[in-house]
């Protein structure tokens, strides 16, 4: 289970976890993909409670449906808290929300990013938050373009290669 949706704050087990509203005037953005992946989530979670409640009451079945009813909660929130934004008009070339980016580094290393929103991020699938910085910096850009990234430690100089309007399957990090 994503880290995001793990108790961790020491509140007790009665209390479901809400996702937080990053954006107190509009919902959080979420690419078409997600949504639907939240949503496959949230019909096999209450199809699963529904097959429990058929079970033997158990200590076991019982902490696996307060479990399961935790995360329909949070997964219900994270759908009424966040929207698919209009795809934006552009070309091929220019970076946009839920698009895939391929950047090259200055030693030729290359990477393969998806821009989502927050409530999608996968770091082992390579899809990043829009609001992390760097697809604050890559947003907008078009490719040949060089972008300077700001990071708490040092900055980084990326130029992007190519933007892909459609989520690739699977998105890896490659190296020249």
């Amino acid at each position: 289970m994503s880290k995001a949706f793990r108790q961790e704050d020491g509140a007790t087990d009665g209390e479901p976890l809400v996702p937080p509203r990053r954006h107190l005037d509009r919902k959080r953005p979420i690419t078409a993909e997600g949504r639907t992946r939240i949503e496959h989530e949230l019909a096999e979670l209450t199809a699963e409670r529904a097959r429990l409640g058929h079970l033997p009451d158990s200590l076991e079945s019982s902490l696996r449906q307060a479990e399961i009813q935790r995360r329909i909660l949070q997964l219900a929130a994270t759908l009424e808290d966040t929207d698919v934004p209009h795809a934006e008009g552009g070309t091929k070339d220019r970076v946009i929300f839920g698009a895939s980016v391929t950047v090259e580094d200055e030693q030729g290393h290359r990477s393969t990013y998806q821009l989502v929103g927050p409530d999608e991020v996968n770091v082992s699938e390579r899809r990043i938050s829009i609001e992390s910085p760097l697809a604050r910096a890559l947003i907008g850009r078009s490719v040949g373009e060089w972008v300077t990234v700001e990071r708490p430690r040092d900055n980084t100089t990326l130029r992007v290669l190519s933007v892909s309007g459609r989520p690739e399957a699977t998105l890896r990090s490659q190296s020249d």
